[in-house]
C-alpha cells in the first residue's frame, strides 16, 4: 500500500471514521478475550492507520461534525471502559508520539476498580466444568429458556444474553456471588479491571487524553425508563467532572445498543454527542449518533483501512442494500428465536 491507497480512499462520502477499543494486553494484565489487543499489535496497528488518516481529538471531530466542518482523512481514537492496561498503552504509546485518545469511564467501576462481569466470565466459562458450570447456572436461576443448547452449547453468550436481556447489563447480586463461587471453583480471576478514580485522574493528566461518559454502570440504556437513563448519564458526568474537570459531554453508549430514542436522551442528560457501533465510516445526519468501528484483535490493517473509507459501505448503498441504523437488542429466546 502507499501513494495509490490514498488516492484510492477518499471517495467523496468518506467523511472521517472513529474507532472504538477496548483493553490492551501485557504480561501485567493477560486475557483471550478477543476484546482487547495486544500492546505490540496495537502499536502496529496505531502505526499504520496513521500512514493514511491524521489521528485527531475525539472533541475536535465531534465539533467538526457538529459544526458542518470537513471530517475527510480524519480519525479519532477511542477506548470503551477506561481499563487499567491503558496506562501502558498511553505511557508507551500514545503519550510519546503525542497521539490523542479518548477514554470512556464507568463510574461505579471506578469507586474500587472493579472487574467487568464479561471479563470474568470469558475467563471462567471454558475452563469450568459442566458440573460447576451447572451450580452456577442455577445460582443465577437463569430460565429454561436459556438452556445452553439454545446457544450452541456457548456459555459466555448464554450468560451474556440473559444478563442483557432479563437484567438490562447489571450484574445482580445473586449472579454476582454465582460468578465469585465459580471463580473459587475453577481457581481463575480475569488480570483486566477498570482503572481507580485516581488512576484515571492520573491519566488524565496527559495531554493527549480525553476522559468521556459511558453511564454509572455499564447499562442497557434502551431497557431503562428515559429518566432512569438520563440519570446514568448525568451521574457519569457529574462524578467524573469533580474529579477531571476537563471531562467531555460524549456519551459512549454501552454495549452499542441503542434504539431510536437513545441519543434524543443522551442529549436532554447533556450530553454533546452519542457514540454507537453501527460501523459506518462517515457522519450522516448524526440524528442517532456518531458511527464507530469496533476494532478487536482479530482486525487486519487493510480491512480497516477499507472500512474506514466508506468503500464497501458506499457500494452496499448503490445495491440498494443499506445496513440497519440500530442493533437488535436483547430480549429472551423464544421458540421463534436462535
Amino acid at each position: 500500500m502507499g501513494g495509490k491507497f490514498k488516492t484510492l480512499a477518499r471517495p467523496i462520502y468518506s467523511a472521517g471514521s472513529v474507532l472504538c477499543l477496548h483493553s490492551v494486553t501485557t504480561p501485567e494484565a493477560p486475557s483471550t478475550d478477543l476484546l482487547h489487543v495486544p500492546l505490540p499489535a496495537l502499536k502496529e496497528l496505531v502505526d499504520g492507520i496513521r500512514r493514511y488518516v491524521e489521528i485527531v481529538p475525539l472533541s475536535e471531530l465531534v465539533r467538526r461534525q457538529m459544526n458542518g466542518r470537513s471530517t475527510a482523512g480524519l480519525t479519532a481514537l477511542t477506548f470503551d471502559d477506561a481499563y487499567f492496561a491503558l496506562h501502558w498503552a498511553v505511557e508507551q504509546l500514545f503519550a510519546p508520539q503525542s497521539i490523542p485518545i479518548a477514554i470512556f469511564a464507568v463510574s461505579d467501576a471506578l469507586e474500587a476498580g472493579s472487574a467487568y462481569w464479561w471479563d470474568r466470565i470469558s475467563e471462567v466459562h471454558e475452563r469450568a466444568t459442566s458440573e460447576q458450570w451447572g451450580r452456577f447456572q442455577a445460582a443465577c436461576e437463569i430460565p429454561d429458556a436459556y438452556a445452553l443448547e439454545r446457544f450452541g452449547g456457548d456459555r459466555f453468550a448464554q450468560a451474556r444474553r440473559f444478563i442483557l436481556a432479563e437484567h438490562a447489563g447489571r450484574l445482580e447480586p445473586r449472579a454476582a456471588a454465582a460468578l465469585t463461587a465459580l471463580e473459587s471453583d475453577v481457581g481463575r480471576r480475569t488480570a483486566q479491571r477498570s482503572m481507580t478514580m485516581t488512576e484515571l485522574e492520573s491519566l488524565a493528566r496527559f495531554g493527549c487524553v480525553e476522559i468521556g461518559v459511558h453511564t454509572q454502570s455499564h447499562v442497557v440504556l434502551p431497557s431503562l425508563p428515559d429518566e432512569e437513563a438520563m440519570r446514568e448519564i448525568r451521574e457519569c458526568y457529574r462524578i467524573l467532572r469533580e474529579r477531571i474537570p476537563g471531562a467531555v459531554p460524549i456519551l459512549a453508549i454501552p454495549f452499542g445498543l441503542f434504539d431510536a430514542n437513545t441519543a434524543s436522551v443522551a442529549q436532554r442528560a447533556g450530553m454533546d454527542a452519542a457514540l454507537t457501533l453501527t460501523g459506518h465510516s462517515f457522519f450522516r445526519s448524526g440524528r442517532h449518533g456518531i458511527p464507530r468501528h469496533a476494532v478487536d484483535r482479530r482486525t487486519k490493517l487493510t480491512r480497516l483501512l477499507i472500512r474506514m473509507t466508506g468503500v464497501t459501505e458506499g457500494f452496499r448503498r448503490l445495491a440498494g442494500r443499506s445496513p440497519d441504523d440500530f442493533p437488535e437488542l436483547p430480549s429472551p429466546p423464544s421458540t421463534s428465536q436462535d
